[in-house]
């Protein structure tokens, strides 16, 4: 059953899609984004009853330590900031970031007042990471 308010399911929606050290190494970026879009895609038809339109998938291609050096998050940053974004989904809360501290401060901060209120990072999938 789904947590998400009704009035919630209908605002947008970020997916923001990025590779992990814990991914397999034997695959390449876009093999784990295309996976884990699929397992994302299942879960916002789930408990959005609807999948994330193209123009709001953010695919971080680049490795990058920083935000600074990770320009699909910084995309993401400027879509939160427009306050029409009711939250982001992604596979897990590290691949948001997993930069300095300074770095997940500042990402803390800005997710703290998205407009609903609430920043999504779940993690889902059929039994494989």
């Amino acid at each position: 059953m789904s947590q998400i308010s009704p009035e919630m399911k209908f605002k947008i929606w970020i997916l923001y899609l990025r590779k992990s050290r814990q991914d397999d190494p034997n695959e390449t970026v876009e093999e784990v984004l295309a996976k884990h879009e699929i397992q994302l895609q299942e879960w916002a038809e789930k408990e959005l009853g609807h999948r994330i339109p193209e123009e709001y998938i953010y695919r971080e291609i680049v490795s990058g330590e920083r935000i600074s050096d990770r320009r699909e998050m910084q995309k993401v940053l400027r879509a939160i900031e427009s306050n029409e974004v009711a939250g982001i989904i992604c596979k897990d809360a590290p691949r948001l970031s997993r930069g300095d501290l300074i770095d997940c401060g500042s990402l803390m901060a800005v997710l703290q007042y998205l407009p609903a209120g609430l920043c999504l990072a779940w993690t889902y999938a059929r039994g494989d990471t």
